[in-house]
């Protein structure tokens, strides 16, 4: 859950002064999202638990996707609506090991019926020039088995792959006044193994093939952001702008602002623009002249791999029940809805996506 304004000030010059904080929170969500052909309802449910007398905090996380497409790319017939549900279960795990060093470990596991998915990390933390700075260090190993025994689509043969996914990622928090924090994180990823989707079929030579994209995939992204609070106004502001590119030469823009304003006490509304532009992986196109592999080693339509731009307006409203004039535990927890509008040039068409969510702290 995204933090409040104030609480955003007060982190901004530095909680480890000794803020009170419950010994444990819960945090149930549901999310919706709706395009053209295609509908995903997700419930998720994430809680955070302090242990070992505080030095350690532990965040638990399961969700259900409920995919409902007539997408003959996910291995439905033509025109035939289906639906899947995806499970997901994990957890992340942070202990204080010093006063300025922590470490631990997260592991998260996913399950459809065509698709597993096991990713474990390991994260670094280090806190510097008096809590002034703050790197980061992470890796992230991932295995995907998967198959399409249960499909329905015109390229019948049975296809059981897998996919290794290897993650390192670098962060740098700094605090540049009372009032203003900047960060950035740079993101490498390498994924090898099958990469295409089994069910997608392309034209080529004038006959229907199976997609085919290559089997190694280098990912680069930076991301850098400010945020800064005005006391005056209890507002938070932070723009902030991503750098794309990949192996495929897919290469990607993502300027963002979002505005966090205090209402009333207890009552934020939060604004958010996110401009997204991609270039078109250098193998894509919409029909290919031949389908022998030795002119077109590649064949995909993925719309995902095509050039395309994108716009997202975001609202939200978080309450904090405590303005509404309760107390304890219920004074202290909170709820949220958000609405997103996606206009894209996609052949996915434009999308809308929303949540709506409560978190309740407690004690144990």
């Amino acid at each position: 859950m995204q933090l409040t304004s104030g609480v955003i000030a007060a982190a901004l010059v530095m909680a480890a002064a000794g803020v009170v904080r419950a010994d444990g929170e819960i945090n149930a969500r549901t999310a919706y999202y709706k395009e053209e052909a295609t509908r995903v309802i997700q419930p998720m449910i994430d809680a955070r638990l302090d242990v070992a007398d505080g030095a350690g905090e532990l965040r638990p996380h399961a969700l259900v996707d409920a995919i409902t497409s007539a997408s003959a790319a996910s291995g439905a017939m033509p025109g035939v609506a289906f639906t899947e549900r995806r499970y997901e279960a994990g957890a992340r795990y942070l202990h204080s090991l010093t006063n300025h060093f922590r470490a631990g470990g997260s592991l998260r596991f996913s399950d459809e019926p065509d698709y597993t998915s096991i990713y474990i990390g390991a994260t670094g933390v280090v806190d510097l020039a008096q809590r002034n700075t703050t790197l980061t260090i992470s890796g992230y190993y991932g295995t995907d088995e998967m198959d399409n025994s249960g499909g329905q689509g015109d390229l019948s043969s049975v296809l059981r792959e897998h996919m290794k996914t290897y993650i390192a990622s670098f962060g740098v928090s700094q605090v540049l006044s009372p009032h203003i924090i900047a960060n950035v994180t740079y993101d490498l990823n390498y994924a090898r193994g099958f990469q295409a989707n089994m069910y997608r079929t392309v034209t080529a030579g004038g006959v229907q093939e199976r997609e085919r994209v290559p089997r190694k995939r280098v990912r680069n992204a930076v991301y850098a952001s400010v945020r800064g609070y005005i006391p005056q106004t209890k507002t938070m502001i932070a723009p902030g702008y991503r750098f794309y590119r990949d192996s495929w030469d897919v290469m990607s823009h993502t300027p963002d602002l979002r505005i966090v304003q205090q209402l009333v006490p207890g009552l934020d509304l939060h604004g958010r623009y996110r401009y997204y532009r991609q270039t078109a992986a250098e193998f894509y196109k919409d029909i290919y002249d031949s389908n022998d592999p030795a002119m077109e080693p590649y064949l995909t339509n993925d719309p995902k791999l095509d050039a395309y731009r994108s716009h997202w307006f975001t609202v939200k409203l978080d309450l904090v029940f405590a303005a509404l004039g309760l107390k304890g535990h219920m004074g202290r927890a909170s709820a949220d809805v958000e609405l997103t509008y996606i206009k894209t040039t996609s052949k996915f068409g434009n999308a809308i996506t929303g949540q709506l969510g409560f978190s309740y702290p407690f004690d144990y």
